[in-house]
């Protein structure tokens, strides 16, 4: 039996959109993936799950750090809002601008900028990544302390857990300052697997992460992901 399923989007620079939105589309029901807005209104996209998910009722956890960027956080962040995945690591890049290539004359390249990429909870992606639930970058004492606590006893680890979740709620109410308190690293700390391992192995303990996970609420900014101007 499939206990959970990890997608290790650590130093992943991301592809192409569609991709990303495809990946996605394998673990949601339907609903809002991603949306993007602009200038000019062809730049006002959305972009939705289609009709069932091909991995129904699996736990989830999505893997990033300082180098998952533009698709690979589309992916996470996707996941993370629609409340269908954990996110481990460190934050993300923040690369969410849509850009296409122009071929010129003389054989160069012009790239142009035309949209931002926005979450299902309404903030850009753009200069402000992800940031996971369950940092792994932010104090190592305190990682190592809750590895070893979730390995030597599942029931102290588990109310060590979701104390030490609790404990950084205050962060996730302030973005720029949750992404200062769990800064972006290039590392893939053998940590961000075991803790994973131990939320499949814990139903009760996943549901109480994927809950504390949910969006700040500072980031459902009023921004409505549907409107059109």
């Amino acid at each position: 039996i499939l206990q959970g399923v990890v997608l290790d989007l650590r130093n992943n620079p991301g592809g192409l959109l569609d991709q990303a939105i495809s990946v996605v589309d394998l673990f949601l029901t339907d609903g809002l993936v991603i949306s993007t807005r602009g200038r000019h209104p062809k730049s006002h996209q959305v972009f939705d799950a289609s009709w069932g998910e091909l991995v129904p009722d699996v736990p989830l956890v999505v893997l990033v750090n300082g180098k998952s960027a533009s698709a690979a956080e589309i992916v996470a962040v996707a996941l993370r809002d629609r409340g269908r995945a954990v996110v481990i690591g460190s934050a993300s890049y923040g690369k969410g601008t849509v850009q296409t290539i122009i071929r010129l004359p003389n054989g160069g390249e012009l790239t142009l900028t035309w949209a931002r990429m926005h979450a299902p909870s309404g903030f850009a992606l753009q200069d402000h990544g992800i940031v996971p639930v369950i940092c792994t970058s932010s104090n190592n004492e305190d990682v190592a302390e809750l590895v070893g606590t979730l390995r030597a006893s599942r029931r102290a680890g588990t109310d060590l857990l979701e104390n030490w979740l609790k404990a950084r709620l205050a962060r996730r109410s302030d973005p720029h300052l949750a992404r200062a308190m769990c800064p972006p690293h290039a590392k893939e700390p053998a940590a961000d697997v075991m803790i994973a391992r131990y939320l499949f192995e814990d139903h009760s303990l996943y549901t109480r992460t994927l809950v504390i996970g949910r969006p700040a609420v500072a980031e459902r900014f009023s921004y409505d992901a549907r409107a059109r101007p």
